[in-house]
């Protein structure tokens, strides 16, 4: 445990120099899926769209069909994140004058008649954007409403490394291990992930003889986030090379005998959990433990030197792994 707790802090401290820079984040709000959004004169997106922007002053335009909706200059400091919202210019109607009354000169009415006052409406006032906010909103044409969380589905890459310590058992010897993937998708709670991990230990007289064991993997499978938490649970392809130790040769060469060890290259199933944190400055740390099971067969052959008569013998493996990792997410 105290060999775990030295590695990890180990590889914390080297985390910690290699990404010391933080980032900050801004949500550029469009009103619709149409609209270009370009950070200091570059094209990065369209619509509504969540940008992760290293600290310090940045342009910000935001263009639907070629006018301009939002120009602005903002300060993004690290770990802080800004709202901007771009809308359409709200369109001024005007509304026709009221047509003049003619009225009938008195000279021209019948002597006994007397004329009746014709009242003369008021004329309407123009309605504009600049009169009051209420009046506007309710004559001006509805917009459609920007919906929060537009782009939340779409599709997300990231790369992560994975240092580890697999830990040590009945069958092996703890040993350090690494491991390099990426989770990939269009939902940010169930993405897929593919890891491709190696190891070397020594192992123990359990099922083979001893010896130095090499474990590389490529590994497939889904994973599910809870906030922080996760688990996934997959199947991958496990590549065994077993060097024989050599007290063991030493002993079979005394007998006459030449011996070789092999493990069978097989599939396995492994599930794994834990939770992911963002600390100094802004970098994503993975902390969690994953565990493996691979069943497969050993094959011992032995050849007399004398007659190069050749014996085998078979046995079923199964080789139980489990690691604890501190990674580092992309």
């Amino acid at each position: 445990m105290k060999n775990i707790l030295v590695f990890l802090i180990l590889m914390l401290v080297f985390s910690c120099n290699a990404f010391a820079a933080g980032f900050g984040k801004i949500e550029v709000q469009c009103p619709s899926k149409k609209c270009k959004i370009y950070i200091d004169d570059k094209y990065v997106a369209s619509g509504t769209t969540i940008i992760k922007l290293k600290p310090g002053n940045h342009k910000i335009k935001v263009l639907e069909n070629g006018k301009m909706l939002l120009k602005t200059v903002k300060y993004v400091g690290a770990k802080k994140y800004i709202v901007l919202k771009a809308s359409r210019p709200k369109a001024v109607i005007a509304v026709p004058a009221t047509a003049e009354v003619e009225m009938t000169p008195e000279w021209m009415l019948p002597p006994t008649a007397t004329p009746e006052p014709t009242a003369t409406p008021e004329p309407k006032a123009l309605i504009s954007a600049e009169a009051t906010p209420e009046a506007a909103a309710a004559q001006a044409p509805a917009q459609p409403a920007v919906t929060a969380g537009i782009n939340e589905n779409k599709f997300t890459l990231h790369y992560y490394i994975q240092p580890g310590y697999r830990l040590d058992d009945s069958y092996c010897n703890g040993c350090a291990s690494v491991g390099l993937g990426m989770e990939f998708g269009w939902n940010k709670s169930l993405l897929f992930d593919c890891c491709l991990s190696t190891f070397t230990t020594n192992n123990k007289l359990a099922v083979i003889h001893e010896g130095t064991l090499t474990v590389s993997s490529l590994d497939m499978g889904l994973i599910y986030k809870i906030g922080g938490f996760y688990a996934g649970t997959g199947a991958g392809y496990y590549v065994f090379n077993h060097t024989v130790a050599d007290s063991v040769l030493d002993a079979k060469t005394a007998l006459n005998l030449e011996y070789e060890e092999t493990i069978d290259n097989n599939f396995g199933f492994y599930c794994k959990g834990g939770y992911r944190f963002t600390a100094l400055g802004g970098i994503n740390f993975d902390l969690g433990l994953k565990a493996v099971i691979v069943n497969t067969v050993a094959t011992g052959t032995e050849t007399d030197m004398t007659t190069l008569a050749e014996t085998e013998t078979k046995c079923n493996y199964g080789l139980p792994i489990t690691t604890a990792y501190l990674g580092i997410v992309f």
